[in-house]
């Protein structure tokens, strides 16, 4: 914004919530730069130049700042005195007001939300997605995640395409969530929700493109780990002690893991002298006396393991 000649006692500038105007608050600028939100405490702006300056306005964080992105103040009060938490449907409504002017006031609007006022008969500016926070980080194998809906805007143009995708990287598949719908590019207005059935990256692509054709790619990444080890159960019991010569069963066990396919399992008996033998079933016979030391040992599809031992005196 810029005034090239300012005969006025202040000019406000004011936002309201485009669904709820109650969600509102005013900034009053004094012709000596000084500054005051919703009538309050007057405060003086750093670097204020009259005929170049700005305000940007952080929706999340409840804050204004000048042109060179210094704090001016906090919002938190609308301007009915009610708790200010943020416009929540991220769209504003923009008026300015000049008051006790006099000729000549001139008042020059340069941009809103970068684009650029001018004689010029395009759009620069392509759309702006803000994307919802829960949406990427670290997740584990076996995970249900949604995809939320993102805000998106354009100043000028209306939207014509507005889309998103989620792959498997490993794969290049598109994803189907728990409704059936392949995830390529769909309405991005929707949530999905689908099961993270791999380790590695999910990859979620928005789409939105304006009606001149201006558009916007983003791409958010869910990355997936196995941070879970099987476990293992024994079923049934396991005497500590026999004889040598004996035929010796080994209970069975079951093994609990959240993968999609069964994990690997070794049987091993570690014998009194240190030898070792890998059972291809779970029966044995000892043939010396002395203490043998039984293994189970069980690795997943993503390399996480687990072991359970028990030892047995043969006499």
């Amino acid at each position: 914004m810029g005034v090239s000649a300012f005969n006025a006692d202040y000019f406000d500038i004011t936002l309201k919530d485009k669904l709820n105007y109650d969600i509102s608050f005013k900034v009053r600028v004094f012709k000596n730069g000084n500054v005051s939100i919703n009538g309050g405490e007057i405060k003086e702006l750093k670097d204020f130049t009259l005929n170049d300056f700005s305000f940007t306005f952080s929706n999340k964080k409840c804050i204004l700042y000048d042109t060179k992105l210094n704090t001016v103040d906090s919002i938190t009060k609308c301007l009915n005195g009610d708790d200010f938490k943020g416009f929540t449907s991220d769209e504003v409504f923009l008026s300015i007001e000049v008051y006790n002017s006099v000729t000549p006031t001139v008042f020059s609007i340069v941009q809103i939300n970068n684009q650029i006022y001018s004689k010029i008969e395009r759009d620069n500016i392509a759309p702006q997605i803000f994307i919802d926070d829960r949406v990427g980080g670290s997740y584990n194998v076996g995970d249900v995640v949604t995809i939320y809906a993102p805000k998106y805007f354009d100043v000028l143009s209306s939207i014509k395409i507005a889309t998103v995708s989620v792959k498997e990287k490993s794969t290049n598949n598109f994803i189907v969530d728990k409704n059936g719908n392949t995830l390529k590019n769909v309405d991005i207005n929707g949530n999905y929700s689908f099961e993270l059935n791999a380790i590695g990256s999910y990859m979620v692509d928005y789409l939105v493109v304006d009606e001149n054709d201006r558009e916007v790619p983003l791409q958010k990444t869910l990355y997936v780990f196995d941070n879970v080890k099987p476990t293992i159960e024994i079923k049934g019991k396991f005497n500590d002690k026999a004889k040598v010569g004996e035929n010796i069963t080994l209970p069975e066990i079951r093994i609990n893991d959240n993968g999609q396919t069964q994990p690997l399992m070794i049987i091993c008996v570690i014998e009194p002298n240190g030898c070792k033998e890998i059972l291809q079933d779970r029966r044995f016979t000892p043939k010396q006396k002395g203490i043998y030391t039984i293994i189970y040992f069980v690795m997943d599809e993503n390399n996480r393991t687990s072991y359970y031992e028990k030892t047995i005196m043969v006499d």
